[in-house]
């Protein structure tokens, strides 16, 4: 309920309701006949404030008649506070002074989602580094930078060696501690001006710019090989963490941002093929090798061709366990090599247009399964396919989506095209038109990851969304951590504001859906209820579970 206080053309206090007793702390009893903003304005707004009364509000700077207003104000306690203020007028009859009202509102909650909202899109939240999203974003302004100002930008993409084997044998709890340490050495480190970001898992990027040398990058090189392998303590155990790093430079903005990580990014892995624990730097002939080094390429082409690739299913389900709707996952078995992870395999396909071929065959597997289940009788459940970026504004996605679904004679509601929220930023306008094409098709569109990349109202207002999914880096110590209980809590109440549907994914235990539940989430993914599983072996689950229409439920 918003404050309504009524003052006269002095600002004297006529009427205080008792919503505004409580946001101000103070009884109307105390207040009355008392001027408002000197009560309650702080000290150096006071005067400001009363000059716009003074000219009743009509004056261009200052509060002003009939405009929300955002301002700081003071409490009866002291306690300064966020507000919104508008102020309307009316005239006591049989005189020509104006009495004022003042709808108040106070906003410290807002600001502080905002502010949440703010960090979750441009922060990593273990780290508190910028993300992939806020480093795009300064990278871009910093090589605009240099071409006005003839500066040198020097890029250097460092990666951990050895973390996973700390990370597979001390837990991921060891591996967030040395990650967060990572953080604090670099801080320590580098410039107020450098920008610092984690790229991901045990990768980082560094940015320096201004008046650089060759000699002072390779000195500020050696300051930060040499800062990370101090020892760290782990479980009372000391551990050293070399890395190995990869610097690319651009001389008054000749390489652009894409072009320097990824030059930054070849000389790395040539730092690691040196011995690890070094820095190179990019040269046009490492560029070349790297160019002409596609043997991993080549193998998810044979895979492809070769039909190594396969499907399995995880289901999506209610607190219950009542089966909702499925996530399809691409799998590889190498004849030689075994089982190849997605996430070994996917990023290097992200590079290529081979992105594109996985996704069709994704597309094309996913819908050969619903028609198979409807041909044999089964009740049918929405399957939701990952997108990569590239895939998603490539010309030919959705006159693909469109043949195979009259192709298989499969209803668009059953496919559910879920995007991350990194591939949002780079062309939010195309995204908007293809998103919206796709739910012309009937298809629901999700969000994956949500909470690690990009958040922003403004773009999810006007994105066709239909779910966000909460990232699991959320989910795994929100029945542990207040920061990350709030998070998900704060990631709930936006899609349900937004009538989107909320599905937190990488439930594991029963303490996580307990806490997830009373957030309000009703939708869940993990392996507390269900493994990834063959299409075999879902059809089972098909006959025996009492499944619901989960696009009927958004």
């Amino acid at each position: 309920m918003d404050c309504i206080i009524s003052i006269n053309w002095q600002g004297h206090i006529l009427e205080f309701n008792p919503a505004a007793e409580r946001t101000l702390g103070i009884l109307k009893t105390q207040i009355c006949g008392h001027c408002f903003f000197e009560n309650f304005a702080l000290n150096e707004d006071k005067k400001t404030f009363m000059v716009s009364l003074s000219h009743q509000f009509s004056h261009a700077s200052g509060l002003v008649l009939d405009r929300r207003s955002k301002v700081q104000l003071m409490r009866a306690s002291g306690q300064a506070f966020p507000a919104e203020i508008t102020i309307t007028s009316a005239r006591i009859s049989m005189d020509k002074r104006l009495e004022f009202t003042l709808h108040l509102r106070d906003v410290t909650q807002e600001q502080k989602i905002q502010s949440r909202l703010h960090f979750l899109a441009y922060k990593n939240p273990l780290t508190h580094l910028s993300n992939r999203t806020h480093l795009m974003l300064e990278l871009n302004l910093a090589v605009e930078d240099a071409k006005l100002n003839n500066d040198v930008l020097a890029l250097f993409f460092l990666d951990l060696d050895n973390f996973k084997k700390i990370n597979d044998t001390l837990g991921h709890k060891a591996g967030d501690i040395l990650l967060v340490e990572v953080a604090s050495r670099l801080n320590a480190v580098c410039g107020e001006n450098d920008i610092i970001a984690r790229l991901g898992g045990d990768e980082f990027i560094l940015v320096l710019s201004g008046d650089l040398t060759s000699e002072s990058i390779g000195e500020k090189a050696q300051q930060v090989l040499a800062v990370l392998r101090d020892v760290i303590t782990i479980k009372e155990k000391n551990y050293r963490i070399p890395a190995s790093i990869g610097i690319a430079i651009s001389e008054s903005g000749s390489v652009n941002p894409d072009e320097l990580i990824q030059h930054a990014d070849i000389a790395m892995y040539h730092a690691k093929t040196k011995g690890r624990d070094n820095f190179q730097l990019y040269t046009q002939l490492l560029g070349d090798q790297a160019h002409e080094d596609g043997e991993y390429e080549r193998r998810i082409q044979a895979a492809l061709e070769l039909n190594q690739l396969s499907m399995v299913y995880q289901p999506k389900v209610t607190a219950q366990g009542t089966l909702v709707s499925l996530e399809a996952l691409i799998r590889w078995h190498h004849p030689t090599l075994g089982n190849i992870s997605p996430a070994e395999f996917i990023p290097i396909a992200e590079q290529s247009n081979l992105i594109v071929a996985i996704g069709e065959f994704v597309i094309v597997s996913v819908l050969k399964t619903l028609k198979q289940w409807f041909d044999q009788g089964y009740q049918m459940l929405p399957v939701s396919i990952n997108i990569a970026g590239r895939h998603l504004v490539c010309p030919e996605f959705l006159p693909f989506i469109k043949s195979q679904l009259a192709r298989y004679n499969i209803d668009g509601k059953y496919i559910e095209i879920e995007i991350t929220e990194s591939m949002l930023i780079e062309d939010i306008d195309t995204c908007v038109s293809i998103l919206n094409e796709l739910k012309l098709l009937n298809c629901n569109v999700s969000v994956d990851d949500f909470g690690t990349g990009y958040s922003s109202l403004s773009y999810l207002k006007i994105l066709p969304l239909d779910i966000l999914k909460i990232d699991r880096s959320f989910v795994a110590e929100s029945d542990v951590k207040n920061e990350d209980a709030e998070i998900c809590a704060t990631i709930v109440n936006l899609a349900k504001s937004l009538k989107l549907t909320a599905i937190a994914e990488g439930i594991e235990t029963k303490s996580q859906l307990i806490a997830l539940q009373k957030m309000g989430c009703e939708y869940f993914q993990g392996f507390y209820f269900h493994r990834p599983k063959s299409a075999e072996n879902i059809s089972k689950l098909l006959t025996i579970k009492n499944v619901i229409q989960y696009s009927e439920t958004l």
